[in-house]
Formats: structure tokens, C-alpha cells, sequence
């Protein structure tokens, strides 16, 4: 990591990533998808180097927000608030225990090499990050680079998507040594 949204790839360069919102085309109209398709077209002809766009899944726990709810129940002024915070609460735990619930977070990710050194690639990065910032509102769609720490989540997501995050006092510094699962 560089800073906030980046990632050094060492001699290849440095890759910048940033999250997507996204826009219901199907509930547009057909003169809104044709504009919505021209723009997106535009600014994907605008490239000057490497993008990905990366859709990732990833299962939702809803027993934190179920908690905090039933938490909150037990603290309102009235009876028949409490009874319906109660009742969404057991909505949710049903929902959940029915269904595979999942959440979906679009990112952008765009690469340059690291001609003419590591700074000239981050800065080339940013300003392409930038004008995905300043462009892809014309299509409804906002570009938000991620900080380090999203990143960092991002990647040991990648790698295993069923394990709890891990905090960020148990993470390997750049160039730490780690032995057979350990390090600090």
C-alpha cells in the first residue's frame, strides 16, 4: 500500500482502486439507457491505460444489525414501538435463516506502470480515478476512492471471502517477515 485507494505493484507499477456505485438501467427508459450507454461509451473511449471493473458478491450477516435492534427496542418510550422493532427484528432473523443473503460492491480498478518511477505512476493512477470521479456521474453512477484500510479489506477478502476480517493491529507491515502464520 501507498496511500489511500493504491496499491504498490512493485515494478509493475501501481494499481488504484475505488467503489462504484450503480444505477437501475432496466427501470430506465429507452431514450435514458440509450444516453446512459453513450456516456459509459465515452468515458470507457477515454481510457488512456488498463481498468477493471470488479463485481464482487459477499454473504451478509445480519445478527450484528438484528442485535443492535433489539438493543434499541428495549430503550423506546412506547409499548407498540418496542413490539415493532421486536417484530422486524424477528423478520430479519427469519429472512436470514431462509435465504443466502448477499451484497454486491462494484469496483473500479485501474493500473499504471511504473514508467517513469513509482510517483509518476500514483499520480497517473489518481488523475485516472479523478476523471472517472468527474465523468461517470453523467451516466448516475459515483466513484469514490477507497481508503487504505478499505483496500487492505478488499484484498483479504480476495483471498479467503469466508474468513472474519481481521483487525488492523493483527496485519503484516510492507516488508515484515511473517513465519508459519505469525508475525508481530
Amino acid at each position: 500500500m501507498i496511500g489511500d485507494g493504491l496499491i504498490d505493484l512493485g515494478p509493475d507499477g501501481v494499481a488504484a482502486v475505488a467503489e462504484v456505485s450503480t444505477v437501475s438501467f432496466a427501470l430506465r427508459t429507452p431514450v435514458e439507457q440509450d444516453a446512459l450507454v453513450a456516456t459509459f461509451g465515452r468515458w470507457l473511449n477515454s481510457l488512456s491505460g488498463p481498468a477493471q471493473i470488479l463485481v464482487r458478491a459477499q454473504r451478509v450477516d445480519l445478527a450484528p444489525t438484528i442485535n443492535q435492534l433489539l438493543e434499541a427496542a428495549r430503550a423506546l418510550a412506547h409499548p407498540a414501538l418496542t413490539a415493532a422493532a421486536q417484530e422486524h427484528a424477528a423478520f430479519l432473523a427469519d429472512l436470514s435463516a431462509r435465504h443466502d443473503l448477499l451484497s454486491r460492491q462494484v469496483l473500479l480498478i485501474v493500473r499504471e506502470p511504473a514508467a517513469g518511477g513509482q510517483d509518476t505512476a500514483t499520480a497517473r493512477a489518481l488523475r485516472r480515478v479523478e476523471e472517472a470521479t468527474r465523468l461517470l456521474p453523467a451516466c448516475g453512477v459515483t466513484v469514490r476512492l477507497l481508503n487504505a484500510e478499505a483496500v487492505s479489506a478488499v484484498l483479504m477478502s480476495s483471498f479467503d471471502p469466508a474468513a472474519p476480517p481481521l483487525p488492523a493491529d493483527q496485519l503484516a507491515e510492507p516488508g515484515e517477515v511473517i513465519t508459519r502464520g505469525e508475525h508481530r
